[in-house]
């Protein structure tokens, strides 16, 4: 019996220990702007499990995967699928999860390094040059749209 019960909770330790977050990538995932949640609202908590890379990974490749397959691949995970179809990761059309964000393949990401080496520096220095004119623009929207709400504010007319 003792032994029986040491091996259950063996069993169950290494399960906790295979479902935990990993360095070990699968996927290599990148956020750009600002993430204003964490936890299981956090896509890059959700996709720090192998198993969670392993489903977007097959998403991507498949275009599609039912969803019973989807949820017994994340089986043993602190979350389920609704979390990342929440954190915008994955999204559910009809019984299948498709893939919800853009992925660059490493020949994408190449073809975008050789155009920004081509065309980056001079884009920037366009740029540049032309940032007072867009600052100037910038300032007379704002000051128009504030005009304009003030004008249509009822608290104008309190005062």
């Amino acid at each position: 019996m003792r032994q029986a019960l040491l091996a259950t909770i063996g069993f169950v330790s290494f399960q906790a220990f295979a479902q935990q977050p990993s360095a070990d990538r699968v996927l290599s995932s990148g956020h750009h702007g600002t993430i204003l949640s964490t936890g299981l609202e956090d896509p890059r908590y959700l996709l720090s499990f192998p198993a969670a890379q392993r489903l977007v990974l097959r998403a991507t490749r498949e275009g599609q995967v039912p969803v019973e397959e989807a949820q017994r691949s994340l089986q043993g995970l602190p979350y389920r699928l609704e979390n990342l179809e929440g954190a915008g990761v994955l999204r559910r059309v009809g019984e299948q999860y498709r893939i919800a964000y853009m992925v660059l393949s490493v020949d994408d990401q190449r073809a975008i390094s050789v155009a920004s080496e081509a065309y980056g520096h001079s884009l920037a220095a366009t740029f540049v040059a032309a940032a007072p004119r867009y600052q100037r623009s910038l300032r007379a929207t704002r000051m128009s749209s504030c005009a304009t709400i003030w004008r249509s504010s009822p608290l104008r007319a309190t005062r």
